[in-house]
Order: structure tokens, then C-alpha cells, then sequence
């Protein structure tokens, strides 16, 4: 099992799956871009066969949209 945290300036919140190494970018609670303006971070649950990414506003609040489910 791998977790990659992509973290550079793109402060655009996404993950995905390549293989067997989940990679996340967590977005930004200070400088959000792109599409998606609210300010966020990630937050990984890992399960015995599955990785869970969600994401939360500052005032800790699901941000329901980019909600994934990864099989591990």
C-alpha cells in the first residue's frame, strides 16, 4: 500500500487510483483554485480493503461532491 500526497501550487482537490498507489491532492484551506472555490482538505480513511477520501470546508463540514471510494 502506497499513499501519495500530490502537493504543489495546483491547490485543485482531486484523487484517483493508479495501480496499487492511491494519489491525493488535498486542496487548500488558504489558497483554493480552479473550479471549486471553497476552501478544503482531505481527510483518508484507510479500510482493510478500501481507501476513503473525503473532504471538509474549514468550518469542518462534508464536502459531499468529491467524495471517492477506492478497492485497495
Amino acid at each position: 500500500m502506497l499513499i501519495f500526497v500530490y502537493m504543489v501550487t495546483l491547490h485543485i482537490p482531486d484523487a484517483w487510483m493508479e495501480g496499487k498507489t492511491l494519489f491525493l491532492n488535498p486542496g487548500s484551506i488558504s489558497q483554493p483554485r480552479g473550479m471549486i472555490t471553497e476552501r478544503l482538505y482531505a481527510k483518508v480513511e484507510i479500510e482493510e480493503d478500501s481507501f476513503k477520501v473525503d473532504y471538509f470546508t474549514r468550518q469542518h463540514q462534508l464536502y459531499p461532491s468529491l467524495s471517492k471510494e477506492f478497492a485497495r
